[in-house]
């Protein structure tokens, strides 16, 4: 009979003899790295990693400042929009409502009109009900930031161009 590849007895036999843990011999202390290899090994400092806390302070910082430079930038571009409606002998807009009727109580109200401002009312509660993470806030910013940046290249081209076409028609 031809002899198996595997004996579970002798494997057994095998495992009884070696179950011993030998572990570590004693009177020999580390062993002591090469000394005469001159290669160091260099190991990188580990940076902590930052925090849930720390990131989303962070955030907000980004957001503000970037919130503080769409302001400054809409407050450019009305100046330079009322100083281009000057030039063009147009009238500013004025930054006052018209004077609209008063709102009635809403009592006064027809169920089709209450429904409307329901309607209205929850559209403006689920659109301010989204929140936006930082990195999307980020993102919106300065998205604006851009379109607002575009809106001033665009009025100051106008600017010049209308600077040019003045001096043109008054030199002829």
């Amino acid at each position: 009979m031809a002899e198996l590849p595997y004996d579970p007895q002798k494997a057994h036999e095998a495992y009884l003899r070696r179950r011993q843990l030998l572990g570590r011999q004693p009177g020999k202390g580390d062993i002591p790295a090469a000394p005469h290899k001159k290669a160091a090994v260099v190991i990188a400092p580990v940076k902590p990693k930052k925090t849930t806390e720390k990131r989303q302070a962070e955030a907000d910082a980004r957001v503000a400042a970037l919130k503080a430079r769409l302001d400054k930038l809409r407050k450019v571009l009305a100046e330079l929009v009322k100083q281009a409606q000057a030039r063009s002998g147009v009238e500013p807009k004025s930054d006052k409502p018209s004077a609209a009727p008063a709102k009635k109580g809403s009592s006064d109200l027809s169920a089709q009109d209450k429904r409307e401002a329901a309607k209205k009312a929850k559209d403006r509660y689920e659109k301010e009900k989204k929140v936006e993470s930082p990195s999307e806030k980020t993102k919106n910013l300065e998205l604006d930031i851009k379109k607002v940046q575009e809106k001033i290249q665009k009025i100051r081209d106008e600017l010049k161009q209308s600077i040019s076409q003045a001096r043109n028609q008054s030199t002829q």
